[in-house]
């Protein structure tokens, strides 16, 4: 039996799938996915951001992946393997927050949520040829699960990181966060000993830089300090995301840095207190910002940011607050995103019935495309003006002078990447390509 995984493309600007070298961050969805199938399947991983799709060889079922902007190339992909009669599931967290009704014209099968209670029914159905519409997939025990596939993955493909699971969820309710609504604000960790055993399998391959792809990593401070403990004799160097409120936890932070914690992305998500309560991550608190940044710092970890602009609160001055934000701080590493209202989300459905939403074309769905009215901005300016943040804070001198003034305390590979990461993000900013979203 062949099956054939697929991570598929996003379009930029212009209506081009987004083609690159490598994949910097890969993800681990469609390893694990075949780590989970029977021995005598023989599986493939295309992941289409730097493959070509197989479209015209054989297979016993195709498996597509969706998130974010990314479900309207899973859609045309389920299309044409269907005018194949090759059988197509589909699963995903953007295909599950999308629903059945949206998403069943593309397959032959819509796995919704979480796969690892429903793959062994689906893979008995495909081999007796009675694929179901739905299989309805349960928040699942992680304890017992296999080694991801990394081995499916092409080395010449990637980066210097590979990904690790630890934990899945986040326990915060923000309205425009897909995670939250895919998990149902839940957290659950996965034992550490299987942990290290993965991490083990990745530095089999040569890797000895790990992803720990959870959403928030900090949620539980015992577990991560055991979780750090664990690492600490394996030499590695790792990122993560986490909550800013960290910065509390100066025990838990050496912990981090001993074990080869060199970068933390944090969701700020704004510089205006209004706003964050806004979108319910009242959480953070604007005025602690600085001095969380500058403790964890002072650890030897870098911290990267994500914020959002557009949010109901603010005004035309957040352009300007944000950028003096991050030059003041010296954001080695700034991701900004225009809201966006998911579908499936409580931010969508609010907005949506406000009829607030102009464009429904999920491929505008990417974090740089307008596609609501705002409360307090000028719709027909907000784009232009967040370009133009995006370009001065990528402009040459500006990007020397935030990873400079950062301090930085990492190896040489991991300011390499810092650094370079600046440069992948500039060239896609010049093609309207959001960063971080591939």
């Amino acid at each position: 039996m062949r099956i054939l995984l697929i991570n598929p493309g996003i379009y930029d600007h212009d209506g081009k799938i987004i083609k690159q070298k490598r994949i910097w961050l890969p993800g681990l969805t469609l390893p694990h996915l075949a780590a989970l199938m029977p021995g005598d399947i023989d599986v493939r991983i295309v992941d289409e951001v730097t493959e070509d799709i197989p479209l015209h060889q054989d297979w016993d079922l195709v498996g597509i992946s969706s998130i974010g902007s990314g479900i309207i190339r899973t859609w045309e992909l389920g299309d044409y393997f269907k005018s194949r009669n090759i059988p197509v599931i589909i699963g995903g967290i953007a295909a599950t927050l999308g629903g059945f009704e949206k998403n069943k014209s593309h397959c032959d099968g819509l796995l919704l949520g979480e796969a690892e209670n429903v793959l062994v029914q689906l893979i008995n159905d495909v081999r007796n040829k009675r694929i179901q519409p739905l299989y309805n997939g349960t928040q699942s025990d992680l304890k017992h699960l296999p080694v991801p596939r990394y081995d499916l993955l092409d080395k010449k493909r990637i980066g210097f990181w590979m990904p690790v699971q630890a934990a899945r969820g986040c326990k915060n309710t923000c309205n425009f966060c897909s995670v939250a609504s895919f998990y149902q604000s839940t957290y659950r960790m996965r034992p550490v000993d299987e942990i290290i055993r993965d991490v083990e399998a990745i530095k089999g391959l040569g890797f000895n830089k790990i992803t720990i792809i959870d959403d928030n990593i900090g949620i539980n401070t015992t577990y991560l300090s055991d979780l750090c403990k664990a690492l600490i004799p394996l030499k590695i160097h790792w990122m993560s995301q986490c909550a800013i409120n960290i910065a509390e936890h100066d025990d838990v932070l050496d912990l981090m840095a001993l074990s080869g914690c060199t970068m933390l992305s944090i969701g700020l998500e704004s510089v205006n207190q209004e706003s964050l309560n806004n979108v319910r991550k009242g959480i953070n608190r604007v005025s602690h910002y600085p001095r969380n940044i500058k403790k964890i710092r002072e650890h030897g970890i870098d911290v990267s940011t994500e914020m959002m602009i557009g949010i109901d609160t603010d005004t035309d001055s957040i352009f300007g607050e944000m950028y003096n934000f991050i030059i003041k701080n010296h954001i080695s590493v700034p991701r900004v995103y225009v809201i966006t209202p998911i579908p499936g989300t409580p931010l969508f459905e609010k907005w949506d019935k406000e009829k607030r939403i102009f464009d429904y074309n999920h491929a505008h769905y990417n974090g740089a495309r307008l596609v609501f009215y705002p409360r307090k901005m000028n719709h027909l300016r907000l784009e232009k003006e967040f370009w133009k943040l995006y370009k001065k804070l990528y402009r040459l001198p500006v990007i020397f002078r935030r990873f400079l003034m950062s301090r930085p305390t990492r190896g040489i590979l991991e300011n390499i990447f810092s650094l370079g990461a600046n440069f992948h993000y500039r060239k896609h900013i010049k093609h309207k390509i959001p960063p971080g979203i591939v």
